[in-house]
């Protein structure tokens, strides 16, 4: 057996067992939606004991792929900030989960996409539209300065 084919199973197995693990606690995996530098994200959906269900997205944070300084920095005042912050113009976080090296952040889901996906497909964003995302985004960035925190990443993938 080949070395890629070994490493393809052995992903798979562990995917599957990811999968598994979360359907147990009412969570099903979806497709993939964006990868960033450490992290992939995908949909989800959640059902609770009620059988009330709720559409999310889920970012995926592999710790043992990511840089040390990310691990051991970075990521950990990143999810101190996510537990933190409650605005109606900030994505909501629904929970966070570990299993193993590999860390869950399940968010509610902007259905209409990122901004700069809406400006290319739609075209240049009506004046009055324009002011009031603005106004939105003004508002989560008092919220977040008020809170002595700084986005450092704004852009429209982000909005």
């Amino acid at each position: 057996m080949s070395k890629f084919s070994t490493t393809s199973n052995r992903q798979l197995n562990t995917r599957s067992s990811d999968i598994d693990a979360l359907a147990q606690r009412g969570y099903n995996i979806g497709h993939k939606i964006g990868e960033g530098s450490y992290a992939t994200v995908i949909t989800a959906g959640y059902a609770d004991d009620a059988g009330h269900g709720v559409h999310l997205a889920c970012k995926i944070i592999d710790e043992a792929k990511a840089p040390s300084d990310f691990v051991h920095k970075f990521f950990p005042r990143e999810l101190e900030i996510l537990t933190k912050i409650d605005h109606p113009n900030i994505i909501q976080i629904h929970s966070i989960l570990q299993r193993g090296p590999k860390i869950f952040i399940f968010m509610r889901y902007a259905e209409n996409g990122d901004l700069l996906s809406h400006i290319e497909k739609s075209g240049p964003v009506e004046e009055l539209q324009a002011k009031a995302w603005f106004m939105q985004m003004a508002k989560a960035l008092k919220y977040l300065h008020s809170h002595d925190i700084a986005h450092r990443d704004l852009k429209c993938e982000n909005i």
